[in-house]
């Protein structure tokens, strides 16, 4: 489980959230060393070594990608939007057969509208003072669940030709991810779920997260991120605590 802070100054732990199901992980502990070779006898000999630097680091792939997940992927933000009812909403396109196009977009709203309504029914009008009828499924399709209008090649709109599609949708809400360039950093929980072995619940006090590779978007597998996690010491706080399971 993975919990950003509130405020990265003060470093205070939002609340930790699900960070999906993790198929892999990997923790490593870097030590440099500073050494000496004493040259006195024909053959050197070391004598003198001292640690001069840890770090500690990992890696993690998570699947069953969440809003949150993926705001984090993005260096972005995740929140729940919500949208009135509408009647008689009007969206113009400079059409072209073939196309298709997202109803509602406005400056503020990139994703458009959704949740159409087949009743009243959606009008398609174009030409001289909006003088021309389409039909649908003749001259244009809609996906009422994701607000688009596809525009057939066999209809009788004139490329490039201004359409107005008028129609009415439900009452909604959805989450809405927008990209940034955010660090993500907060602390991380692993909770040990192992059948054999002493059972280890780990607890990093503040790493950073970097994505690493691709996020695949059409495949035969489910959606993952993998993550390098880099662990850094908060104030007075070890890197890192491990408990074991609970003895009564």
């Amino acid at each position: 489980m993975f919990s950003l802070f509130v405020d990265p100054l003060t470093r205070v732990e939002r609340g930790f959230l699900p960070f999906g199901n993790c198929p892999g992980g990997t923790f490593n502990r870097t030590v440099e060393r500073i050494e000496h070779m004493s040259s006195m006898t024909g053959v050197k000999t070391k004598d003198f070594s001292q640690i001069v630097s840890s770090t500690m680091a990992g890696s993690v792939t998570t699947d069953e990608v969440s809003a949150n997940s993926m705001a984090m992927f993005l260096g972005g933000t995740a929140a729940d939007v919500s949208f009135t009812s509408g009647t008689g909403v009007t969206s113009v396109f400079n059409a072209y057969k073939g196309a298709t196009y997202q109803l509602g977009v406005t400056a503020s709203r990139p994703n458009g509208l959704q949740q159409i309504k087949s009743t009243p029914a959606v009008t398609v009008t174009g030409g001289a003072g909006g003088s021309t009828s389409y039909t649908a499924g003749t001259d244009y399709t809609i996906d009422y669940e994701r607000g688009t209008i596809t525009f057939l090649l066999g209809g009788t709109i004139t490329d490039g030709g201004q359409v107005t599609v008028t129609y009415s949708h439900d009452a909604y809400s959805r989450f809405q991810i927008n990209s940034g360039a955010i660090e993500i950093e907060g602390a991380l929980r692993f909770y040990d779920r192992a059948e054999f072995g002493q059972r280890m619940d780990w607890y990093l006090p503040w790493v950073k997260l970097t994505p690493n590779g691709d996020v695949n978007l059409i495949g035969d597998e489910l959606t993952s991120i993998s993550w390098n996690v880099e662990v850094l010491k908060k104030g007075a706080m070890a890197e890192a605590y491990i408990a074991g399971k609970p003895i009564v």
